[in-house]
């Protein structure tokens, strides 16, 4: 098992699913990392589905992700996840963007 270090700074993210960590978003909110929590199908789809509330509470405009664990989005194992969570294909890899109010 090897350990991964993440850097605490302004605007970086970690999505607790039960308490316990499944995703970092650094705070470019372009690359996104998997924790071992996020290895069970409930957990992964639940935590991809809290990246919403960055949106819904106006933290954010939209989540551009380019790389997840490193790997461009596209050639990721987890873009079907992305894509059940309600991202969608953009020009540099899959965007969620905040819902039009009326």
């Amino acid at each position: 098992m090897s350990l991964v270090s993440f850097a605490r700074a302004a605007g970086a993210y970690v999505v607790l699913h039960d308490g316990s960590p499944t995703l970092y978003l650094e705070r470019s909110g372009r690359v996104l990392q998997t924790l071992p929590a996020f290895a069970d199908p409930a957990r992964a789809a639940a935590s991809l589905a809290a990246l919403s509330g960055l949106l819904e509470d106006g933290r954010l405009r939209s989540l551009q992700i380019e790389r997840i664990d490193g790997v461009p989005v596209a050639e990721s194992r987890h873009r079907d996840r992305l894509r059940d969570a309600g991202f969608r294909s953009g020009y540099r890899g899959m965007v969620l963007a905040a819902a039009r109010q009326a």
